[in-house]
């Protein structure tokens, strides 16, 4: 909640686009990254494909999260707490890719042996 404080106008008005724009470049740079990863597993899994999709949806809410604030200077926002949800299912997208791409490759170490 403390960092979604630096994206609100009411809050932060003269610097509220700086960390707007941060969290909008780390998503666009993230979603190729997937695809990166992707290609160097070498494998076409069900738990490679779910990872994929997992973290470039991540990605790509932790993009509209930067570009949603849900906080207007005046009065309230159409759909509140839409920032915190995206954020929260950003973090959930990215951490859980993570996790299944690290589960591919520890069943793949165990499959292969330690040869890779």
């Amino acid at each position: 909640m403390s960092i979604s404080q630096l994206l609100y106008p009411r809050v932060n008005p003269d610097f509220h686009f700086i960390p707007a724009i941060d969290w909008l470049l780390a998503g666009v740079l993230l979603i190729p990254f997937a695809g990166y990863i992707r290609r160097r597993l070498g494998f076409d899994s069900a738990a490679v494909r779910a990872g994929v999709a997992s973290f470039a949806g991540g990605a790509i809410c932790l993009i509209l999260a930067g570009l949603i604030t849900s906080h207007p200077l005046h009065g309230r926002a159409a759909v509140p707490k839409l920032h915190e949800v995206l954020g929260r299912l950003a973090g959930v997208g990215l951490g859980g890719g993570i996790l299944l791409f690290r589960i591919h490759v520890l069943r793949y170490r165990r499959w292969a042996g330690s040869a890779r």
